[in-house]
């Protein structure tokens, strides 16, 4: 059986094109604000009771995003090869640290997702 294409078939398609573009839209200004946000809350975080090392990561990590659109290459071994050029750690010490920094961001996580943020 042929699919008869028609003047409104073909409209229908384009509409629901411009649709999806909308939707691309609003789900990369999200990513963007929440982001911004996250950037924003790692700086309340106090490092008065951090460690040598921790403190170290952490503003590495600080550096990275206040550069996150100079940086080319950014995946996990890129990431950890600036964390390791940054800071002078192994990557055992600096997986230490983040794991640390991986329970605030859970909390920040689920504020963001619930609303409170």
């Amino acid at each position: 059986m042929k699919r008869e294409i028609s003047f409104e078939s073909i409209r229908g398609e384009l509409e629901q094109a411009k649709l999806h573009v909308g939707h691309e839209y609003e789900l990369k200004r999200e990513e963007d604000e929440f982001w911004d946000r996250f950037g924003f809350e790692i700086k309340t975080w106090e490092i008065d009771d951090m460690r040598t090392n921790d403190e170290k990561v952490y503003k590495a990590i600080i550096i990275l995003f206040e550069n996150a659109n100079d940086i080319e290459i950014f995946n996990k071994k890129a990431v950890y090869f600036y964390l390791r050029e940054i800071t002078g750690l192994s990557t055992k010490q600096i997986v230490s640290s983040l794991n640390k920094f991986k329970v605030r961001y859970r909390w920040f996580k689920q504020d963001w997702d619930s609303g409170k943020i």
